[in-house]
């Protein structure tokens, strides 16, 4: 970090030190911005006293880069919590023009105690980070993808013909850019680079090259009376190739209404942990030679077997190819959030060795969550994961209230990735918040109709924890498969509802899935807020027969 720059001056009792990204408070402590206010706030203390145009500040803190003027009201409000009770005199709005930074005249403080920066994510509002963090480091000095080691694929998104011969089209295309630039997982081109080339006649490996996009996504649109229909095509624009394609149907008389509905679904079927864009990375990834992985590569193959064999032996598969990997790369933030979500996992399904191996599991996590945390400058993807683990940690540990916070962290992380809002309902439900997770499951159920029997699962665990018995049973036969833990939640239910010999049958099938699950494992990795819940599912399971 450049130690030149401007002396640091003081708001309030804050001091403010440009040179070395760092607000202190009066007592010593660290006052945490992200970097994307921090620049903010360098723009406008650069010539104080002055107006700075919006369209100054997002030229200069997010070139090239498609955001939206809430991105910059965001680090607005930040700056002013971060000065304290001043910061509302100091940071000034001027109504449709801008923003401008009043530094009362003050001597200047003793430079505060250096303090490594410690970037946390502590508010939802985080609209901007994925984009400025990802494609900056991507577009800049790395065109191609195979250059950045811990990258995101890159998307460039063309106008979608529309044969009413209306603007529908550009509109779908500009609210996909906009979705996609809230995605951690996905690169976007800006709007105004990538509409320039609409008509230019250019193939996809053209626009490819020109942009420095992975893939490129274009469509067309036909309104048929009150049905919109858009096909969507995303291509690989190295090798010229389809990867995906679909079709979507919305009905209204609201064209706009349509368009955005039509918009958000192509968006839930390419982006998240488990959208086409991923599964195009994974394809990618396999068919390489092992001796050529990069860190990308062996996250994305890691990943690949997590969700593709969801057993302990997945599990083991995934656990050898993100060690292997951090033979190579030992500093990977990617391959670490892999190997701690991986030792969760290991816990928190039983496949741990035993209940001593299942505490190490847990504790190892969690120490890799908390280190990840205090990282500097984690690629948005990795924070997600973070902060997502850190919600299951601080569930492990009674600490219901950070429960919440770190859901509302995930959830403006990744507000369009429908497996991760859904599996916030792992955490919410045990804290009590019952409807917020019946509202994440059901934004799940109408984007990602992949995970219906988790959907089904997670509500029939609902049901039983507000009573709704025979609710909860018709959610677990409703799905066509159940994880073993998933099993013993059937079977509490059973048990409750007096169906004794159907509850020892469902005891059974999660033993003969699951040899080594018992009441030891079950009390190890079961949490809830209410200490009532924990004993009275031991003693239905131990009524199932169910064993130590």
């Amino acid at each position: 970090m450049n130690a030149q720059g401007p002396e640091p001056f003081r708001i309030g009792s804050v001091t403010v030190d440009i040179a070395n990204e760092r607000l202190t408070g009066a007592s010593g402590q660290a006052i945490t911005l992200r970097r994307q206010s921090f620049a903010v706030l360098r723009r406008l203390a650069a010539t104080p006293d002055q107006l700075v145009t919006k369209s100054a500040l997002m030229d200069e803190v997010w070139p090239g880069l498609a955001v939206t003027d809430d991105s910059l009201v965001q680090c607005i409000h930040e700056i002013r919590r971060a000065l304290g009770p001043e910061g509302e005199q100091a940071l000034r709005t001027v109504p449709r023009r801008g923003y401008m930074l009043h530094m009362p005249p003050a001597e200047a403080p003793e430079p505060a105690p250096a303090r490594g920066p410690r970037w946390r994510f502590r508010w939802a509002g985080l609209l901007a980070l994925a984009l400025l963090v990802v494609v900056a480091g991507l577009l800049v000095g790395a065109r191609r993808a195979s250059q950045a080691p811990s990258r995101v694929p890159v998307v460039a998104v063309m106008p979608f013909a529309d044969e009413s011969g209306a603007y529908l089209g550009a509109g779908v295309a500009e609210t996909i850019i906009a979705m996609l630039g809230r995605v951690p997982e996905v690169g976007v081109i800006a709007q105004r680079s990538s509409f320039a080339l609409h008509g230019s006649g250019q193939d996809v490996r053209a626009i490819g090259e020109t942009l420095g996009a992975d893939y490129v996504l274009e469509g067309s649109l036909r309104r048929e009376g009150e049905r919109l229909r858009v096909t969507a095509q995303l291509d690989e624009a190295r090798a010229g190739r389809q990867v995906w394609a679909d079709q979507f149907d919305e009905v209204g008389d609201d064209p706009v209404a349509l368009a955005d509905a039509v918009a958000g679904r192509i968006i839930f079927a390419l982006a998240g942990q488990r959208g086409e864009l991923r599964r195009a990375e994974y394809a990618r990834a396999w068919g390489k030679d092992e001796a050529r992985l990069g860190e990308y590569d062996y996250a994305m193959r890691a990943q690949d077997r997590m969700f593709a064999d969801s057993t302990a032996r997945g599990n083991a598969a995934a656990d050898a190819i993100i060690r292997e990997g951090l033979t190579h790369y030992p500093e990977s933030t990617h391959l670490k959030i892999k190997l701690a979500w991986n030792d969760w996992r290991r816990a928190y399904n039983f496949w741990s060795a035993d209940t001593a191996a299942m505490e190490a599991d847990f504790a190892s996590a969690t120490r890799l969550a908390r280190e990840l945390e205090a990282t500097p400058n984690l690629q948005p993807w990795v924070a997600m994961g973070t902060h997502s683990l850190l919600g299951y940690a601080a569930m492990r540990e009674g600490d219901w209230k950070s429960v919440r916070r770190q859901a509302d962290i995930v959830q403006a992380l990744a507000p369009y990735d429908a497996f991760e809002i859904t599996d916030l309902a792992e955490t919410l439900v045990p804290a009590g918040d019952y409807d917020r997770a019946l509202a994440n499951i059901e934004f799940g159920a109408a984007r990602n109709p992949a995970d219906v029997d988790y959907q089904h699962a997670l509500r029939g665990w609902i049901y039983r924890l507000q009573g709704r018995l025979a609710d909860s049973a018709r959610e677990s036969e409703a799905a066509s498969r159940l994880e073993p833990y998933q099993r013993l939640q059937y079977a509490i239910t059973l048990q409750r509802l007096g169906r004794l010999d159907d509850a020892r049958a469902a005891v059974r099938t999660a033993r003969a899935s699951d040899p080594d699950l018992g009441l030891a494992a079950w009390r190890a990795a079961t949490f809830y807020a209410d200490p009532a819940l924990l004993p009275a599912d031991l003693a239905d399971l131990a009524a199932a027969g169910l064993r130590e």
